[in-house]
């Protein structure tokens, strides 16, 4: 998906997976030059990078993970924020835990706000869905 500011990207690192093989959900941010994705802490009314994976029977899905971000002030306001700019590169380690649950559609929604120093623009909610597929037994 592509917006004003940012370009997200998703993908599965395998497009297959076996009984409990744990799989990452890569999320990738590319924002433009001169803006930011707000990451946590963050004061109320913003809203920060988070990616929420949808449960299915037998998913279970781990905690996001983030590159470091970097404090930000804007002037005239007393508020911290953290940011994170460039390539933004995350994932959720995620696995299928059900032997007879075949091939699967991993669905999951990532929320941003993407801020320049003067302008910050509307939160933005990107929904992907990621198929992966039963690996064939081995014999």
């Amino acid at each position: 998906a592509e917006g004003e500011a940012v370009r997200v990207l998703a993908h599965l690192d395998s497009p297959s997976y076996r009984p409990y093989q744990v799989l990452q959900l890569v999320v990738e941010l590319t924002v433009q030059p001169g803006y930011h994705v707000y990451s946590t802490p963050i004061p109320d009314g913003y809203v920060a990078l988070t990616i929420e994976v949808e449960p299915i029977e037998g998913l279970i899905a781990g905690d996001a993970s983030w590159p470091e971000p970097h404090p930000f002030r804007v002037q005239g306001l007393d508020d911290d924020f953290w940011v994170l700019e460039g390539v933004v590169r995350g994932g959720v380690p995620v696995s299928l835990t059900k032997a007879d649950a075949g091939d699967q559609v991993i669905k999951a929604t990532v929320r941003f706000q993407a801020c320049s120093d003067t302008l910050c623009l509307r939160p933005a909610t990107v929904h992907v869905e990621l198929p992966v597929r039963l690996a064939e037994a081995v014999a």
